[in-house]
């Protein structure tokens, strides 16, 4: 019985040295890298494709890059003359 009362105290103290310990390491936090901002220009229309069940309609950026084509299920669909679409 001794013993284990022994033990009991020996824990009993050892837990209280080790929960007011301080900390001994520095933290940090991790701030994430901002992501490069999207930039937009001018797309007009300038062809647009028409069939039984679908209309595709092109449009021809500002700068010189890929042409942009925006597709429809709908054949009756118009296009809109300029939007602003992403630079790649």
């Amino acid at each position: 019985m001794r013993i284990c009362a022994g033990y009991l105290i020996l824990g009993i103290m050892l837990l209280q040295f080790s929960a007011t310990s301080a900390a001994m390491a520095e933290g940090r936090m991790y701030i994430p890298k901002k992501d490069p901002p999207v930039k937009f220009q001018l797309c007009r229309l300038y062809k647009v494709e028409r069939d039984a069940t679908s209309t595709s309609c092109r449009y021809r950026p500002q700068k010189a890059g890929d042409d942009v084509v925006v597709s429809t299920e709908d054949p009756r669909t118009d296009c809109q003359r300029e939007f602003y679409c992403k630079i790649k």
